[in-house]
């Protein structure tokens, strides 16, 4: 049964976290063993012992981080639904859409690269110039925002290639368009969650593990909402 503000616009940054906190505090155990289980699994891909070793480690990032990233944020939807998560959650792409989730986890950075390319040129640009004037200036950095607003607009895709299975080209174009009502929500839950880590680093790194569950948490909740919303106005708009 899901939890939740009944429509997206009550779903706030605040209500996000909200309900982001009270999952966290209803199960922690499970989160906290799933987002361990999920750190150890990287620890292969981060190791260099060698130009073969680091072919295997780009090969295993490739095949297996990138759908297990999506795993850990549907792992993380499963919980703010009210359900509690399992360690079949966090494998779930590999049984539904491993090769979209391959696939989707190549795409998503290059899409991502590509909205900078505006903002390293213009960098380039100064760097060549005696003087950059302050309208260049002011277009690089007007730039910057790019790639933040690219980010801030695909953060739906791991959500919709599990729980919607849609295809790798298809959720990119989907979470484009369902975070557009979200968008300003979605960037709120992104700054907060800075503090939120440097508080945890502050407490002994005690808190980083929980502050970094809570951010995930967050944005599954802002998702669901806006997942409920579209499925209301789909039914609304369904001939009778």
């Amino acid at each position: 049964m899901r939890t939740g503000p009944d429509d997206v616009e009550t779903a706030t940054v605040r209500e996000s976290y909200a309900r982001a906190w009270t999952t966290l505090t209803a199960c922690p155990g499970r989160l906290l063993t799933l987002f361990i289980l999920f750190v150890l699994l990287q620890i292969p891909a981060n190791m260099d012992l060698g130009e073969a070793e680091n072919f295997l480690a780009g090969l295993y990032r490739l095949l297996v981080i990138g759908p297990l990233t999506f795993g850990l944020s549907y792992a993380f939807l499963v919980a703010v639904r009210g359900c509690s998560p399992e360690v079949a959650d966090l494998f779930a792409p590999f049984q539904r859409s491993y090769v979209a989730a391959v696939t989707a986890s190549v795409l998503l950075p290059i899409v991502l690269m590509i909205s900078a390319l505006p903002l390293v040129g213009a960098m380039a640009i100064a760097m060549l110039g005696d003087a950059p004037s302050p309208v260049l200036l002011a277009g690089a950095l007007a730039l910057v925002l790019l790639p933040i607003f690219a980010a801030v607009r695909l953060s739906f895709v791991p959500y919709l290639l599990v729980d919607e299975d849609l295809g790798p080209i298809e959720v990119l174009g989907e979470s484009w368009i369902r975070t557009q009502p979200v968008q300003m929500q979605i960037l709120g839950i992104e700054l907060a969650s800075v503090p939120l880590v440097i508080v945890g680093v502050l407490l002994l790194l005690v808190g980083v593990l929980p502050a970094m569950i809570l951010a995930g948490l967050a944005l599954a909740a802002i998702y669901d909402a806006a997942s409920d919303e579209n499925t209301e106005i789909d039914a609304d708009a369904a001939p009778e």
